[in-house]
C-alpha cells in the first residue's frame, strides 16, 4: 500500500461542520484530529486523550477508555477473579475474561483445591510443571460433636464450620452419605443443629468427629488440581530394561532406538 503525506495547509470555516473529501485529517479549533471519509459531516473524532472513569461512566466505551488502568481494574470489581483483559469483536467492547485466573501455587489447596475459591480452567505455573483446576470443588469439612442431649436422632450438632450449610447439602463421611432436610437451629458460631435423612446413629453420637458437606451432586469432587509435566511412570516396568525412562522425552528416544534396530538402522 502506498504511503501518503500529509501536507500542511489552512482550512477556512470549521472543520467541526464541513464533509470533506475521504482521506482528509483535520485538526479543529479544540485541537482534536477529526478523519473525513466524504460523506460525515464534522468527519469522525480520533481520541487522543482518554476520559476518566468518574466522567465517562461506561467501561466497554473503547473512545472513553479510562485514565488508569489500575482505576478501571479496581472500579470494576473488589474482587481477585478478574485478570485478563480483552477486545471483544462482536460488541466492540473491552471486557474482563473471568473463565479462569492465574493463581499462585503456594495458594492452591493441592490436589482436592478450595470450594469457592478455586474454579475449573484455573492455571498455575510452577518449576515441577503446570497446575490446572479440572472440575470445581463441591464440599468442606465440618466438625460434629455427640447429639445425645436430643430425642430425635436424626439431629446432628456442629460445633464447626467454614460455610453455611443450607437444606439440600448432604453429609458424607465417605461412606455413608445423608441429606440435610432442615435447620433445626443455625450455626451461630459456636453450634448449630441440622436434621438429617435418614438418620445415622454414629454421627448422633458424634463419630467421626469430622464429616464433609456436599453442596451439589452426590458425591466429593477430589484431584480437582492436577499436575501436568514431563515425568514418566512406567505402567508396566518389566516392558523397560533398566534404567526404566524418567520422562516422555527419554520414554520416545528408547522406542525411537528400538524401532530403528528393528528396522535394519534404517531411519525411522
Amino acid at each position: 500500500m502506498a504511503h501518503k503525506r500529509f501536507v500542511y495547509s489552512e482550512l477556512e470555516g470549521s472543520g467541526e461542520y464541513q464533509t470533506l473529501a475521504a482521506g482528509t485529517l483535520v485538526v479543529d479549533s479544540n485541537n482534536q484530529l477529526r478523519f473525513h471519509n466524504g460523506t460525515t459531516e464534522g468527519g469522525t473524532i480520533i481520541p487522543t486523550t482518554f476520559a476518566s472513569v468518574a466522567s465517562s461512566g461506561s467501561y466497554t466505551d473503547l473512545i472513553n477508555t479510562p485514565t488508569s488502568l489500575i482505576n478501571f481494574i479496581s472500579s470494576y470489581s473488589s474482587s481477585n477473579d478478574k485478570q485478563f483483559l480483552r477486545y471483544n469483536n462482536s460488541t466492540g467492547a473491552i471486557e474482563f475474561s473471568t473463565g479462569f485466573r492465574v493463581v499462585d501455587v503456594a495458594d492452591i489447596a493441592y490436589p482436592d483445591g478450595t470450594l469457592g475459591v478455586d474454579q475449573q480452567g484455573d492455571v498455575a505455573f510452577a518449576a515441577d510443571g503446570i497446575y490446572v483446576c479440572v472440575s470445581n470443588p463441591n464440599s468442606f469439612d465440618i466438625s460434629i460433636n455427640s447429639s445425645a442431649g436430643y430425642v430425635n436422632q436424626g439431629w446432628i450438632t456442629v460445633s464447626n464450620t467454614p460455610e453455611a450449610i443450607q437444606v439440600g447439602y448432604k453429609f458424607t463421611d465417605g461412606t455413608t452419605t445423608a441429606d440435610v432436610v432442615e435447620i433445626v437451629s443455625a450455626f451461630n458460631g459456636t453450634y448449630g443443629v441440622y436434621r438429617i435423612s435418614p438418620e445415622v446413629p454414629g454421627w448422633y453420637g458424634g463419630v467421626p468427629s469430622t464429616l464433609s458437606v456436599i453442596t451439589s451432586g452426590s458425591t466429593v469432587n477430589t484431584g480437582n488440581w492436577q499436575k501436568f509435566n514431563n515425568d514418566y511412570t512406567p505402567g508396566n516396568s518389566a516392558h523397560w530394561a533398566s534404567p526404566a525412562p524418567t520422562t516422555f522425552g527419554e520414554a520416545l528416544d528408547k522406542i525411537a532406538a528400538a524401532l530403528y534396530a528393528l528396522n535394519t538402522n534404517t531411519p525411522i
